[in-house]
């Protein structure tokens, strides 16, 4: 759908086209909300994301009082992460073999289950039991993070793709920012007992929603369109180029990232805000994000060069990174983290719709498990990296350095997807039938047409042609 374009010139046809722009995200917003399965979905989400960081300040709160300090709270965060490692790719297997909603209702009765249960801590105030909840809790969730992305696709109008996760990426948004303030509140009056009843009943919520969807689901099913799930596995996912790179560009991404949070403190003193300056750091990335996945979900992402947009707000949220570091005042400070803040969600935004768009729905469930270990990975070397570097060279040089890996991963990513339909043609990549083992394995709504690829003659298997697509 083309954007209106006023004829009045000057200064008053960018005020037109500013218009004309709004009435197109208005629109987008609107048409979405006419699917009931997807809203409902996406405000279950909204609350289970509240409920998620009411559970986390209740057990950082436990293990820092069991724990006797920080070890305790460091081991409880580490372990809630391990399953990452572990599990995610299997469970990513596990989610595209069994497409529907059936997978996703069990992880979040599940997980509701778990969420009530570490109110067991409030009888029997045991670290290792808050221990094995949490890990318990971290491997479930590796099948419901990946099984909530491939429902919101089958409950959303493929047109919808990146206003569907425009809202997603605002929901989690939200959970950052409001569940902290709830948190706090019930923790100082009631203690931990009630976050943990309200995570767990936030699960339900989403199970609820996912059991009342009803409409036709629009995204095909792996074993209805013909895709052999078994066959589409990771060694022919990351045989992709486009695949590679963002799963480069990803765990640079989330280094830099992951690393500024960790040094917020040093630059919070050097501008004398003291201690209390890092939480204004969060809201302007939180502040950023909510505009950046409002402008994300305005995109339909299905040109051929919407990586090119991926790779650029990447590369300018890199540069962002470093101009916090190396302001002055606190006013600079701040509005780089919200631009930075704002350019992560419309990058990542773009990306994964741009992959919905061009891989097949048999896949898509290892794609987004292999993003979570990129995010994983990366946010883990940067957390340790950034304070070692921050003492070594101070802040700026250390968030410089962190930068260059994503500013030498965007450009040439950026450059291959921007020549892909001009320079030369894709690779037809026909996937081959693979073990299924652990770790082994935006705006530019008017696509080209694309030329179908010749089937090969020794399987039926769909080939994974790119489709380029969108930022967020």
């Amino acid at each position: 759908m083309e954007l209106e374009r006023p004829d009045a010139r000057g200064a008053s046809g960018w005020i037109g086209r500013i218009r004309s722009a709004l009435r197109q995200t208005g629109r987008q917003y609107r048409d979405l909300n006419h699917v009931p399965a997807a809203r409902r979905l996406l405000v279950a989400a909204t609350f289970s994301y509240i409920g998620d960081a009411c559970n986390v300040l209740a057990l950082v709160a436990l293990s820092y009082k069991l724990g006797d300090g920080a070890v305790g709270v460091g081991f409880m965060l580490a372990l809630g992460l391990l399953p990452r490692a572990l599990f995610q790719g299997l469970s990513g297997s596990l989610v595209d073999r069994h497409p529907g909603p059936r997978l996703l209702i069990a992880s979040q009765l599940a997980l509701a289950v778990m969420g009530v249960s570490f109110a067991v801590l409030a009888v029997v105030p045991n670290l290792w039991l808050l221990y094995g909840l949490t890990l318990v809790t971290g491997t479930l969730r590796t099948l419901a993070l990946p099984a909530f992305e491939l429902e919101l696709m089958a409950v959303t109008p493929p047109e919808h793709y990146g206003t569907a996760n425009g809202l997603h990426a605002m929901a989690r948004t939200a959970g950052d920012l409001f569940g902290p303030l709830l948190a706090a509140l019930l923790l100082t009056l009631v203690g931990p007992v009630p976050l943990f009843v309200l995570n767990g009943l936030s699960y339900l919520g989403i199970a609820i929603a996912v059991a009342r969807a009803s409409g036709p689901r629009t995204a095909p099913a792996p074993e209805s369109d013909g895709n052999t799930a078994p066959a589409l596995g990771y060694r022919t996912l990351l045989g992709r180029t486009d695949v590679r790179y963002y799963a480069a560009l990803t765990i640079a991404e989330y280094g830099l990232y992951m690393g500024t949070m960790a040094v917020f403190v040093v630059q919070s003193r050097a501008l004398g805000l003291g201690d209390g300056g890092v939480g204004l750091f969060y809201t302007a990335i939180g502040v950023g994000s909510l505009v950046g996945g409002l402008a994300g979900g305005a995109g339909a992402y299905q040109g051929r060069r919407v990586f090119v947009l991926t790779a650029a707000t990447t590369a300018i949220f890199a540069l962002s990174m470093t101009g916090f570091a190396l302001a002055g005042a606190f006013a600079l400070a701040f509005l780089a983290l919200a631009l930075a803040g704002g350019l992560g969600d419309l990058g990542e935004i773009s990306a994964l719709t741009g992959f919905q768009h061009r891989l097949p729905a048999a896949v898509y469930g290892r794609f987004f498990s292999l993003f979570l270990m990129a995010t994983g990975i990366g946010a883990v070397l940067g957390a340790i990296a950034a304070p070692l570097l921050t003492e070594a060279f101070g802040i700026g040089p250390a968030l410089a350095m962190l930068a260059a890996p994503v500013i030498a991963v965007a450009v040439p990513f950026g450059l291959r997807e921007g020549l892909a339909g001009r320079a030369f043609s894709m690779p037809t990549l026909v996937p081959e039938p693979e073990p299924e083992v652990a770790g082994f394995g935006m705006f530019d709504p008017s696509p080209e047409p694309e030329p179908e690829p010749t089937p090969s003659p020794w399987t039926r298997s769909p080939s994974l042609t790119p489709r380029l697509s969108r930022l967020g």
